[in-house]
């Protein structure tokens, strides 16, 4: 008995939940506008100028161009930029330590610059 009340007191609240949802919702605010809705969004160059903001650091150079390391797995070349100045440091002694007779100094940029000479943005729209 007690089973079929349980089961009897979950179908009426079931029915309850069901036509509730059968409710049609109109929800208004303000007056009609034929203009469209404004966005708060901010553009790629507002990103950009927000994250520049923010350092990133890269070994470059005496020329001032930006010197790439090999991964250890996959022997690809590429560039890291650091937000942690001491770990940029530390990278850096390393680098001079194999690298002697290279003069390398660390470089800084802007996050959003940085990422945008990685081609962050979508393939499209990035910085050739």
């Amino acid at each position: 008995a007690a089973a079929a009340s349980s089961a009897t007191s979950r179908s009426s609240t079931a029915r309850v939940v069901d036509s509730a949802l059968r409710v049609p919702l109109s929800l208004r605010g303000g007056q009609a506008s034929d203009a469209p809705p404004t966005t708060n969004a901010l553009s790629r160059d507002e990103i950009t100028q927000k994250m520049n903001a923010i350092p990133a650091f890269c070994i470059v150079n005496e020329k001032g161009g930006m010197v790439g390391v090999r991964g250890k797995e996959d022997g690809v070349e590429a560039i890291n930029w650091f937000t942690d100045a001491a770990e940029a440091k530390a990278i850096l002694a390393v680098m001079r330590e194999h690298n002697p007779g290279v003069s390398l100094h660390l470089g800084v940029h802007g996050l959003g610059t940085a990422f945008r000479l990685c081609k962050g943005w979508p393939e499209e729209e990035a910085i050739a």
